[in-house]
């Protein structure tokens, strides 16, 4: 049987939200374009990975995509209960998830994450994974930084995440999250990934399509 990966997907990434606080006087979306995105990712970021879902719902394997799950009961009434209870519909409100790793993330488990949804209610989302949590006997530790407010799991705290609005999530695994609130804060910062020229050559070319990856492969690789 083939569990939906959406909420338990989406509930591993929001275990950890956060809340923008003082205002955010950045651009009014600044993650609304790749390159917005990127620009939220540090610079040592060699590769991202990108799922535009709002591309594959108007795409022809939506449909089986969507049949997945038909003889799942348990994952529809787990599916039910998160939006019921968050007011987010992962299947239909997600619209992209963008990762970005360095060439040496196994070393520290870094890594970058921007959710984008056409709405995230972050009251709701966070009660909701607190429950979650403290079914297995963690909780949710909240960190000030700058602007933001990073949350983490007590078991987990060099996992973080914080809102940027309501359509922006994003995580930093690997003890980049307050590297990522800074980026966050600027408007148009020079220590990220979209400083990289060859990157951004690389993303260009391929963010036209629902699923992709770009990739700076090291010379020694080569």
């Amino acid at each position: 049987m083939i569990r939906r990966p959406g909420v338990i997907g989406l509930v591993a990434v929001l275990s950890l939200a956060g809340s923008c606080r003082g205002g955010c006087s950045r651009p009014s979306d600044p993650a609304a374009t790749v390159e917005g995105r990127l620009a939220l990712l540090p610079e040592p970021v060699r590769v991202v990975v990108s799922i535009d879902f709002a591309k594959l719902r108007g795409s022809p394997i939506a449909g089986k995509l969507a049949a997945l799950g038909k003889d799942d009961p348990a994952g529809d009434r787990e599916l039910e209960d998160f939006r019921r209870r968050t007011g987010l519909d992962p299947l239909t409100q997600l619209d992209n998830v963008l990762v970005g790793f360095p060439e040496d993330a196994r070393q520290r488990g870094e890594l970058a994450l921007v959710l984008r949804a056409q709405r995230l209610d972050q009251a709701r989302l966070v009660a909701y994974v607190r429950d979650q949590l403290k079914k297995s006997g963690d909780d949710l530790v909240s960190t000030p930084h700058g602007r933001f407010t990073l949350w983490s799991s007590r078991s987990k705290p060099d996992v973080a995440g914080f809102f940027i609005d309501e359509r922006t999530f994003v995580l930093g695994a690997g003890g980049w999250a307050p590297r990522l609130a800074e980026l966050a804060e600027k408007a148009h910062p020079s220590d990220s990934a979209a400083t990289n020229l060859d990157l951004t050559r690389l993303t260009e070319r391929a963010a036209n399509h629902a699923v992709w990856a770009a990739a700076l492969v090291p010379m020694a690789t080569r």
